[in-house]
């Protein structure tokens, strides 16, 4: 053997490759731990923003239905949505009514829609419907 060579067991290769394997799995575990922690902080960011998505129902169930209920808005409601556009949105006391009035016609088209007395419209900022591409309106079930 020359002098700068030094003899390698087998014993010693395969000590060497299971400390490289593993080596190797513990970079797999970690990437996937990363990725687990940061899709659990971004999605209780996401739900302790008070935002959500509505969820849209499916046109077989919500368009079109006959319904022989007729839906009145009460006090109630629109109290319950001026207090949102004033308090949460931020909105002066005369847009307020305004997007509170839009609001309650919304949820009754939405009642309407599906026949249901607790159905609530998607609106936008002004309490207007959010219609789907479908002639329907966009339902919020939370």
């Amino acid at each position: 053997m020359a002098r700068n060579q030094t003899a390698v067991s087998p014993l010693s290769m395969r000590s060497n490759k299971a400390q490289v394997d593993e080596q190797v799995n513990k970079g797999c575990i970690m990437r996937k731990l990363f990725a687990t922690i940061i899709v659990i902080f971004l999605g209780n960011y996401a739900g302790a923003s008070g935002l959500s998505e509505p969820q849209v129902i499916s046109p077989l169930v919500g368009l079109n239905v006959s319904c022989e209920a007729t839906y009145k808005a009460t006090e109630a409601d629109y109290k319950r949505a001026f207090n949102h556009f004033a308090l949460a949105a931020g909105q002066s006391e005369v847009s307020a009514e305004k997007s509170a009035r839009n609001m309650v016609i919304s949820h009754l088209a939405a009642r309407k829609q599906t026949c249901n007395g607790n159905a609530k419209a998607a609106t936008d900022n002004s309490g207007n419907i959010i219609l789907d591409g479908l002639g329907g309106i966009v339902l919020n079930l939370q």
